[in-house]
C-alpha cells in the first residue's frame, strides 16, 4: 500500500512469526488515512464509542497521532508547556515496541537508528474534561502548539496484507487475553516485554501505554450485554 494511492500488490499471508507487524502496519495505515502522515492529525473531542480507533481508547483524552518516515531523516517533535496537566507522547515503532514514553516539553528528535523502523507513529495525549467546554478549548490549543520538524515528508509504504488472515489470528489472540489478569510485560521496548504477552497485547490493547506509566486492569463487568449501563 503506498501513501496517495493504493498500488498494485500481492497480497502477503499474515502468520504468527508476522502477525504483530502486520496489525502495526494496519493501525499505521489508518493513521495515514486520517491526514497524519508526516505532521500530525488532530482528534479535538473525544474518541466515539461506535468510531473506535484502538481497541481500549481513553474518554478524558484528546489524541493526536502522526506518522514520520525516519529513511527521509530525523523527526523533531516540540512539546509545548502544560502548566500542570496531563500531556504525553509515545513513540511506537512498526513492531509495536514503544520506543519512548516523553512527558516535558520542549524538542523531541526521533531517528531510524534510534527506532529502529523506518516508520514511527507519535502519539501525544492531553487530558481534558469533556463536560467543561473551556477544558476542552484549553487542550485544543495545546494540540495546535504541537510542532514538527523534519528535512523531507518520505512515502508510505507497506505491503498488502491477507484481511483474513490478520484476522483470524487477532481472534485467536483475543480470546487468550481473556485468561490474564493484568497486561505486565505486554507493553515497552524488546527488553522490556514478554514475547507471548507481546503479541497478546498488541491484539487486545494496540498502543498501550508500557506498565511504569500506565497500568491496566481488564475488567469484564457480570452483564457485559451492550445494554446494561454502569455508572
Amino acid at each position: 500500500m503506498t501513501h496517495g494511492a493504493v498500488a498494485a500488490a500481492v497480497t502477503v499471508p499474515v502468520t504468527a512469526d508476522n502477525y504483530v507487524r502486520a496489525e502495526s502496519d494496519e493501525y499505521f495505515a489508518a493513521v495515514v488515512k486520517r491526514g497524519g502522515f508526516g505532521h500530525f492529525a488532530h482528534r479535538r473531542a473525544m474518541v466515539e464509542l461506535d468510531k473506535q480507533n484502538v481497541v481500549r481508547p481513553n474518554r478524558d483524552t484528546l489524541y493526536s497521532t502522526a506518522i514520520f518516515d525516519l529513511q527521509a531523516g530525523p523527526v523533531t517533535v516540540t512539546l509545548p508547556k502544560a502548566e500542570g496537566r496531563y500531556l504525553s507522547l509515545q513513540a511506537i515503532d512498526e513492531d509495536h515496541y514503544t520506543r519512548a514514553m516523553m512527558y516535558a516539553p520542549g524538542p523531541h528528535t526521533f531517528t531510524r537508528e534510534q527506532v529502529g523502523t523506518r516508520y514511527v507513529l507519535v502519539a501525544v495525549r492531553i487530558l481534558a474534561n469533556p463536560d467543561d467546554p473551556a477544558d476542552m478549548e484549553a487542550a485544543r490549543a495545546l494540540q495546535d502548539q504541537i510542532q514538527v520538524s523534519a528535512k523531507g515528508t518520505g512515502r508510505f509504504d507497506i505491503p498488502e496484507w491477507d484481511k483474513a488472515g490478520l484476522t483470524k489470528i487477532r481472534q485467536v489472540l483475543q480470546v487468550m487475553n481473556t485468561t490474564l489478569s493484568d497486561t505486565r510485560r505486554m507493553f515497552g521496548t524488546p527488553e522490556q516485554v514478554d514475547p507471548m504477552r507481546h503479541m497478546i497485547g498488541t491484539a487486545a490493547a494496540w498502543g498501550g501505554i508500557p506498565e511504569k506509566d500506565t497500568f491496566y486492569l481488564p475488567i469484564t463487568p457480570a452483564r457485559n450485554d451492550g445494554q446494561t449501563v454502569y455508572r
